[in-house]
C-alpha cells in the first residue's frame, strides 16, 4: 500500500503540535483508496457495535504490510462517539 496524505492546517489543537486539518488531500491509486475506503468502512462498522468501547482504529494495523513502511502515512480514526 502507498497512500500520502497531505493538507491544510486550520489551528493547532495541543501543545504537540496536533492540528485539526480544514483540508485532506489522499494520494493512492485505486486499489488503495480502496483499501483505505474498507478501513473506514471496518472503523464505522466497530464503532456501531462497540461504542464507547471503539477508541481507535490504525490503518496500519490493517495491513500486511511488516513493518509499515516510513514513507506511508498511517491513518488513524477516532470516533466521536455522536451519530448526525
Amino acid at each position: 500500500m502507498k497512500l500520502n496524505a497531505f493538507g491544510y492546517s486550520k489551528r493547532k489543537v495541543n501543545k504537540h503540535g496536533r492540528l485539526e486539518m480544514s483540508e485532506v488531500t489522499f494520494v493512492a491509486n485505486s486499489k488503495d483508496l480502496r483499501r483505505l475506503a474498507a478501513f473506514l468502512t471496518k472503523c464505522a462498522d466497530e464503532c456501531d457495535s462497540l461504542g464507547a468501547k471503539f477508541s481507535h482504529g490504525h490503518l496500519q494495523d490493517e495491513s500486511d504490510m511488516e513493518p509499515w513502511p516510513d514513507e506511508n502515512v498511517d491513518v488513524i480514526v477516532a470516533p466521536s462517539h455522536t451519530n448526525s
